[in-house]
């Protein structure tokens, strides 16, 4: 239920603009640092990322404004080895700084250059590592021992440098719906779902991979219990760190205010609270369409010079109410209401019947025959008791 809810959440804050899913990957050859900084190395990476967007859309050369942006850290690759890098939901277009204003991308085809991206997000992130490391805050062990050393570590440094930082970034072609629904798919679970582990045998794991590099093949990769336990392992989170983030018109601190401003700049009308859809929800079940078992509706006789009378339900009955048409033995077809009474859990038999005046009494609702007491059959509905 947990994604469903950041699913629908992140439906709710679409606004009526063009979205692009970017993606920013750190180089390989970080990933033993990573392994024993990882909430430091994380949280380079989300303000790194972050940083860079924000500057690209505040330029006038591409939107002039701020933009929304929503990050979802992922860990991992399709083998299930280190392959870190962010999914990014961000805006075609932002708010203009009088906050009165939507400000289209200047280009129709891209959002930002993706080569200038990546090497404002190279500069911008080595510049946080060296900080880091300044500041003492890096821990070096193992495999990283060596970069304790400075000679070593300004080596490492001109090694990233010179290293292609790969950026992604186009728009989803299914829409940002679409992509809200693949970023749900992990945001409250890590590396892998149980649809793809096909099965365990003799200390083997087997599991559904796409090869990226053989044109997105499917295949099974066959690995020792214990080497898939190990790479599991390594795309746990640090305790309490949070994996999705929200930068721009989506940052936590303003998010309704500035999404009410967007909102009126893009003359989209404010998105439908909870209780209104709850609301909705209940009406819909209420006066929702007939049960296929029940026969079609017909327009049966008045009796007594009445013509046929529905109860309407407060809005209280209609969520614990069942809803059945019938017709008596007179031809009158009639709606009744069959209501669990509140504040207790009764079982079925124990339901009261709320029957317009017009049926007449007894009748069936297939082959069960009830008898009405006669106070039901007033215009008032019955008091619960």
């Amino acid at each position: 239920m947990a994604k469903e809810r950041w699913v629908e959440a992140r439906r709710n804050e679409l606004l009526a603009t063009p979205y692009y899913h970017l993606v920013f990957t750190l180089p390989h050859v970080l990933n033993p640092l990573i392994q024993g900084n990882p909430r430091c190395l994380y949280n380079l990476l989300f303000k790194a990322a972050s940083e860079t967007l924000l500057t690209f859309g505040r330029d006038p050369k591409w939107v002039g404004g701020e933009i929304g942006v929503t990050f979802v850290l992922h860990t991992w690759g399709q083998n299930l080895g280190d392959h870190v890098h962010l999914h990014g939901l961000v805006t075609g277009g932002g708010l203009a700084p009088d906050g009165q204003h939507w400000l289209k991308a200047k280009h129709q085809r891209f959002l930002f250059p993706v080569a200038a991206l990546s090497e404002v997000f190279k500069a911008k992130y080595l510049e946080l590592l060296i900080k880091a490391r300044r500041s003492g805050v890096l821990h070096f062990g193992g495999k990283t021992e060596e970069l304790a050393d400075d000679p070593t570590f300004a080596a490492f440094i001109a090694q990233l440098r010179d290293a292609y930082w790969t950026v992604y970034a186009k728009a989803p072609f299914a829409g940002p719906e679409k992509l809200i629904d693949y970023l749900g798919r992990y945001t409250h679970r890590a590396a892998i779902s149980n649809e793809r582990i096909v099965g365990l045998d003799n200390h083997q794991v087997h599991f559904r991979w796409r090869d990226y590099r053989d044109k997105s093949r499917m295949k099974t990769m066959p690995l020792a219990a214990d080497e898939f336990i190990r790479r599991f392992l390594l795309h746990i989170l640090p305790s309490g760190f949070m994996r999705i983030r929200h930068y721009g018109l989506f940052a936590n601190r303003h998010r309704k205010a500035k999404l009410a401003k967007c909102r009126a700049a893009l003359n989209q009308p404010e998105p439908e609270t909870a209780s209104q859809t709850k609301r909705r929800s209940i009406d819909a079940t209420a006066h929702g369409p007939r049960h296929p078992c029940l026969p079609p509706v017909r327009q049966g006789p008045a009796s007594a010079g009445h013509g046929p009378q529905t109860i309407q339900p407060t809005l209280a009955d209609r969520a614990a109410m069942i809803t059945l048409a019938v017709t008596d033995h007179c031809g009158n077809d009639e709606t009744i209401a069959l209501r669990r009474q509140p504040y207790r859990s009764v079982p079925d038999s124990e339901m009261s019947v709320l029957l317009p005046p017009t049926m007449s009494q007894p009748f069936r609702i297939g082959g069960l025959k009830l008898a009405v007491p006669p106070r039901s059959r007033s215009h008032r509905q019955p008091k619960t008791p």
